[in-house]
């Protein structure tokens, strides 16, 4: 048989998957004298197929010297060699060539692409090859974690929590899945759900510092204000220092009664962002407490101007005026208390004591009148004082 027909019979071999046979007869011809670069093309496969990377890497080379990069299959087995090598680097740059050249990939190999990809933080690319490779049935959990690792550095965090809550299953310990899974619920505003993973990513002892703020936030939502605090420190101690951090814990110190921690803290914030709502909203309320009635006056006076000013604010800027004997500006304060929430008895009973403060007994009367209906004690002993 020429050597012509035994190369076109090693072909259908390895069209037959009968790796070894095929190799057996190129190798065969070689030592003929039939030097063809093609046949170390093919034996590299063969090779690679039964896991002889060595040897495939060596006839890979071999064809490469010969016939240069060109041939998209060449540049294909040279990735998974490499990759194989442990040699990821030359692995992304032959698939990348590869992929250039219109190489088709097998499932495995495409889900390889995506791992090599995600190792370089091409994480758009990394979540496309692991799509192409679950379309192709692969779904192992290192597809999992890394396309949901992916997803979660792309802010698709949804997409991140599908996966994740797989693989979380069968690893329950493992740092990295916790964090991402338990960051993605508390980045859409689903905080319950998310502190149960950032508990366990906290007992692995996380260096993340979103994990201790979120916790943080969870704690104050549940009045823990000591644990709300503990967390808020470990998140500063990592170095987190940002508006709402310092708003939140200076929150947390209020409610404790410690009202120094709470002033610094919310000065910080206001040092991050001038403009800070929740930071003046937290100022006035503590220079309430200490009679600062000026300075409650201008915090609310900027947050209205801010378009977020709500009904607790105006009546403490109210009650600011009020003390301030500025009694017209009270009243027009609560004016705005009123006509936010006109079914308030509150609103109307304080705005009559304004009156009655301005010497308007009929207007009062009205206030206390209206308040009546809204079945408050003190607004009947009020009429019964003041109004005929």
């Amino acid at each position: 048989m020429s050597h012509s027909s035994r190369y076109q019979q090693a072909l259908q071999k390895m069209k037959e998957k009968k790796y070894a046979e095929a190799e057996k007869q190129w190798t065969q011809l070689l030592q003929e004298g039939y030097d063809s670069a093609r046949i170390f093309l093919h034996r590299g496969e063969a090779r690679l197929k039964q896991r002889n990377i060595i040897q495939a890497s060596e006839d890979l080379e071999v064809y490469r010297r010969r016939k240069g990069d060109a041939d998209k299959n060449l540049l294909y087995m040279l990735g998974i060699v490499r990759h194989e090598q442990g040699e990821n680097d030359a692995a992304h740059y032959f698939f990348d060539q590869a992929k250039r050249a219109g190489a088709s990939f097998q499932p495995a190999e495409e889900a390889l692409w995506g791992s090599l990809q995600y190792h370089r933080n091409m994480f758009a690319e990394a979540v496309s090859a692991f799509n192409l490779a679950e379309k192709a049935g692969v779904k192992t959990d290192g597809l999992l974690e890394e396309r949901g690792k992916s997803n979660f550095q792309l802010k698709q965090y949804d997409a991140a929590i599908k996966d994740l809550l797989i693989l979380i299953n069968k690893k329950p310990e493992d740092l990295g899945v916790n964090e991402c899974l338990g960051l993605s619920y508390a980045y859409t505003q689903r905080l319950g759900m998310a502190t149960p993973f950032l508990k366990t990513a906290r007992r692995l002892k996380s260096k993340n510092q979103d994990v201790y703020f979120f916790l943080g936030n969870a704690a104050l939502e549940q009045s823990q204000f000591d644990q709300a605090t503990m967390y808020y420190h470990q998140a500063d101690s990592l170095g987190l220092a940002h508006e709402n951090l310092f708003v939140n814990r200076g929150m947390a110190y209020w409610k404790q009664g410690k009202q120094s921690e709470a002033s610094a803290d919310v000065e910080k914030a206001l040092s991050f962002n001038h403009m800070s709502v929740p930071a003046m909203k937290l100022r006035a309320e503590i220079s309430q407490h200490n009679e600062d009635w000026k300075k409650v006056v201008i915090d609310v006076a900027i947050v209205e101007v801010l378009g977020q000013a709500s009904v607790e604010d105006w009546m403490r800027a109210a009650d600011a005026r009020i003390h301030m004997k500025s009694y017209a500006e009270a009243i027009t304060t609560f004016d705005k208390v009123i006509a936010k929430k006109p079914t308030w008895g509150e609103g109307y009973l304080n705005r009559g004591q304004a009156w009655l403060l301005l010497n308007q007994p009929e207007k009062a009367c009205a206030d206390f009148r209206a308040a009546q209906k809204y079945k408050l004690a003190s607004a009947a002993e009020l009429v019964g004082k003041h109004c005929r």
